[in-house]
C-alpha cells in the first residue's frame, strides 16, 4: 500500500473510532449502571449489559477471573490522569477506579482466593474503557497471562478503545496457552490455538489507545505486544499521547504472522496485514538492556511457514528515550531450526519527526535493521526469501555515534548459514536527501541502500 494511501486508511480508521467514542458517550444516563463493590462490578461485566455505560467510583476492586466488557460497552472509571502540559504519570490521587486481581489476601480480602485466568480485562467489539488502572503485583500475582487483551478469531470484527488508564504488565513470560506469549500489558491478537487455528472467516481489529500509561513489567516481556496467529488477518493501531514503559524488553514488540504447530497439527500463516499510527507518544526503557520498537513483519514458532505478511508503522512526533536500542526492525524471522522458513514479508517504517535517544555504549544503536533474523543461540541454514525492509524519513533526530546496523549483521541478526536471495533494506530518496532531512544518525545508511534521487 503506497504511503499516502496508508496515511489515508489509518486517519479514516482513526476518524471512525473518534465517531464510534462520540455515539458511546451519547448514552441516556437513565441506563447507567454504577459500580461501587467488585461484586456489582463482576456482575456488570455480563452480555445482556451491551451497548450500556458503566461507570465505576473510585475504590479497589478485586475479580478473582478475567472480565470480559460487554459489546458496544462504554466502561468509565473515576480516575483523573495527571499530565500537566507533559506525559501522563498517573492517577490524581484519591481517584483511581483500580483493579487488583485476587492476591490471596495481601490487599484483596483472602475469601476472593487468588486469580485464575490468562486475561484480566478482555475488549469486545464496540466496547472502550477510560479511567481505569490496573496494577499487578509481581511477587503475588502469577497468573500465566496478560493484562488486557483484544482478541478476534474466525469471522470476529473488533473495534475498540482505550482512553486515559493505567495498565501494568504481570511479572516473567509465562503462555497463557500453548504458543501465545503471556506478561504483556496490552496484548492484540488474531486467531486460535489448534485445531481451531484458523475457523472460516477474516478476522479484523481496529483499536486506538490514547492519553494512557501502559507499563511493562519483566525483562522478557514488552508492554505492547501484537500477533497474527490466523491467515488473512488485519489489524490496524492508534497511539496517540501515551507513555509506555517497560522492564529490560521492549515497548513495543509488534509481530506480523506467526506460524505455528502445536498438537501436530501445522498452522501456517500467510497474507496478514497489521497497519499502526503512533502519533506523540512516549516510548521510555529502563537503560541499555531495553529496546524502543521491536519489529516482526513475519515470524515462526512452529514447523511451517510463515509468508506474504506486511506490517508498516507510521511514527510522528515520537520519542523514544532511555534506551540500548531505539529500534530493531527484522522483516522474517526463523526462530529454531526445526521451524518453517519465512518468505515474502514486507516491514514498512514511515518516520516523521522521529526523536531517538539511546544510552551512551560502544553497544547501543539507534537503529538496527535486519531482513532476516535468528534469535541469539539460534544456527540456521536460512531464513527465507524475498523479505524487506522499506524505510521512509524526514525529521528523525538521532543521538549521535552509535553501533547502527542496516543490513544483516552476525552479530546482530543471529547466525544464518546462507543469507537467501532478494533480502534487503531499502531508503526512500538519495543519502544527499536523508542528511538534509534527518540529523545525528552516526553512521548513516550506506548510500547504495537508498532507493532513488531526489
Amino acid at each position: 500500500m503506497p504511503f499516502q494511501r496508508l496515511r489515508l486508511h489509518l486517519h479514516a480508521q482513526m476518524a471512525a473510532l473518534l465517531v464510534a467514542g462520540a455515539s458511546a458517550r451519547a448514552h441516556d444516563t437513565s441506563d447507567e449502571i454504577l459500580v461501587g463493590t467488585t461484586s456489582q462490578l463482576v456482575a456488570a461485566m455480563n452480555p445482556a449489559n451491551a451497548g450500556r455505560t458503566i461507570r465505576i467510583q473510585a475504590g479497589v476492586y478485586c475479580p478473582n477471573a478475567p472480565l470480559t466488557l460487554p459489546e458496544g460497552s462504554e466502561v468509565v472509571g473515576a480516575g483523573i490522569m495527571e499530565n500537566e502540559g507533559s506525559p501522563q504519570m498517573g492517577f490524581r490521587e484519591a481517584t483511581a477506579t483500580e483493579i487488583v486481581p485476587a492476591d490471596g489476601g495481601a490487599r484483596c480480602p483472602p475469601e476472593l482466593g487468588s486469580f485464575a485466568g490468562t486475561s484480566v480485562l478482555n475488549l469486545t467489539d464496540g466496547s472502550s474503557l477510560r479511567g481505569v488502572k490496573v496494577t499487578i503485583d509481581a511477587p503475588r500475582h502469577t497468573f500465566p497471562g496478560n493484562t488486557v487483551v483484544i482478541l478476534a478469531k474466525g469471522a470476529q470484527k473488533i473495534r475498540t478503545s482505550m482512553s486515559e488508564c493505567d495498565i501494568q504488565a504481570r511479572s516473567g513470560n509465562l503462555s497463557p496457552s500453548p504458543g501465545v506469549p503471556g506478561g504483556r500489558a496490552l496484548s492484540i491478537m488474531t486467531g486460535d490455538a489448534p485445531p481451531y487455528h484458523d475457523l472460516p472467516g477474516d478476522p479484523r481489529i481496529d483499536v486506538s489507545v490514547s492519553r494512557s500509561v501502559i507499563r511493562g513489567n519483566s525483562p522478557l516481556g514488552p508492554a505492547v505486544f501484537t500477533s497474527h496467529y490466523e491467515s488473512r488477518a488485519q489489524t490496524s493501531i492508534f497511539f496517540h499521547a501515551n507513555v509506555f514503559t517497560e522492564v529490560g524488553g521492549a515497548s513495543l514488540d509488534l509481530v506480523g504472522g506467526i506460524s505455528r504447530s502445536l498438537f501436530g497439527v501445522p498452522s501456517p500463516v500467510e497474507n496478514t496485514l497489521t497497519e499502526i499510527l503512533s502519533i506523540g507518544n512516549l516510548y521510555r526503557g529502563r537503560g541499555i538492556g531495553s529496546t524502543g520498537w521491536g519489529f516482526s513483519a513475519g515470524a515462526t514458532a512452529g514447523a511451517t511457514d510463515s509468508t506474504f505478511n506486511r506490517m508498516s508503522f507510521t511514527s510522528v512526533g515520537d520519542r523514544i528515550e532511555n534506551v540500548g536500542i531505539g529500534f530493531n526492525a527484522r522483516a522474517a524471522v526463523r526462530r529454531g531450526v526445526d521451524h518453517g522458513h519465512v518468505h515474502d514479508n514486507l516491514l514498512e517504517l514511515h518516520l516523521i519527526g522521529t526523536e531517538i535517544s539511546t544510552i551512551q555504549s560502544a553497544v547501543a544503536a539507534d537503529m538496527v535493521f535486519c531482513p532476516i533474523a535468528t534469535p541469539p543461540a539460534v544456527n540456521v541454514v536460512q531464513v527465507g526469501d524475498r523479505n524487506l525492509i522499506d524505510v521512509t524519513a524526514s525529521g528523525l533526530q538521532g543521538s549521535g555515534t552509535r553501533d547502527n546496523v542496516f543490513t544483516y549483521s552476525p552479530g546482530r541478526c543471529g547466525s544464518i548459514e546462507s543469507l537467501g536471495t532478494d533480502n534487503g533494506t531499502s531508503f526512500s530518496g538519495s543519502l544527499q536527501r536523508w542528511n538534509v532531512q534527518n540529523d545525528n544518525i552516526d553512521p548513516d545508511p550506506p548510500a547504495d541502500l537508498f532507493t532513488r534521487e531526489p
